[in-house]
């Protein structure tokens, strides 16, 4: 699974209330990830999945309404093979993602163990 989600910044009523919600767990199928959840570019959107385990992502055209967009990517470095922790995965994410990120997809225990993932991808609303 990838945890979690993390909201920074104000937002208007209506949607921080739709996101406050929102959960992005990403379940670890045997040791591999769903190819959605390892293909995702800057500037994809994906439906909202909201709460429980996400086992994939569907990409979609932004101009669908309630997307999230992905606005940065980036590997954790510095770890080794050891899970660091959540709290550290969300302190990585809140330190690195751009200020505009409402949520994040990171790694957890068994997906950084299991199959060796290290990316955290940061998304925002899409406008």
């Amino acid at each position: 699974m990838r945890p979690a989600a993390a909201y920074r910044f104000p937002l208007p009523l209506a949607a921080l209330l739709a996101l406050s919600a929102l959960v992005l767990l990403v379940a670890c199928s045997e040791t591999t990830l769903d190819e959605s959840l390892t293909t995702l570019k800057i500037g994809d959107c994906i439906t909202n999945p909201g709460q429980g385990g996400v086992e994939s992502v569907e990409v979609v055209d932004c101009d669908e309404p309630d997307t999230l967009q992905v606005v940065s990517k980036f590997n954790v470095i510095g770890y080794g093979d050891e899970f660091p922790g959540t709290g550290t995965m969300r302190n990585e994410a809140l330190e690195t993602c751009p200020d505009r990120t409402i949520t994040f997809l990171a790694p957890d225990k068994e997906t950084w163990e299991e199959t060796g993932d290290r990316e955290i991808v940061c998304f925002d609303l899409h406008d």
